[in-house]
């Protein structure tokens, strides 16, 4: 089974967000200089950017491919939220690895009666332990599926 998600990358960048408006918003009050004002106001941007990003979750089992899409604001009310795509799945096309000089892009394509899926994610957006099981994943879906093909760049 694969599955991807980047619930930790998304949690560590609110908490840091987070704790600089309340340091901001402290020392504001505390010196009331301008400059601290101008601090105070970018970290009202980049909570506003943060609050913008969306979680994302793909799975793949090899029958069913699911992918599910949403908000940092509905995170809490995460057991409501549904898949965005849910398909019957045969098998996993090939994927790929495209490396740039800052990071590396993993595409996947996946075959299902209708259409073609294609899956593309940063890995500098997940934790190494991801990145880890990700490839393991991969690679047993490799060995399992005769019709799967293998393409790294």
């Amino acid at each position: 089974m694969l599955k991807i998600n980047n619930y930790l990358v998304v949690n560590i960048f609110l908490t840091t967000t987070l704790l600089i408006f309340l340091a901001s918003g402290i020392i504001a009050f505390l010196f009331k200089g301008f400059c601290i004002y101008i601090f105070l106001i970018l970290s009202l941007i980049n909570l506003y950017l943060i609050s913008k990003r969306n979680y994302f979750e793909y799975e793949f089992d090899g029958n069913f491919i699911v992918i599910r899409k949403f908000s940092v604001l509905k995170y809490w009310k995460r057991k409501s939220v549904k898949p965005s795509l849910t398909m019957p799945c045969t098998y996993l096309v090939h994927y790929f690895v495209i490396r740039d000089h800052l990071t590396q892009v993993v595409v996947l394509k996946f075959k299902t009666s209708s259409r073609d899926i294609k899956v593309h994610f940063h890995l500098c957006g997940l934790a190494k332990n991801q990145k880890l099981g990700i490839y393991r994943s991969l690679e047993e879906l490799q060995k399992a599926n005769c019709n799967f093909i293998s393409e790294k760049d």
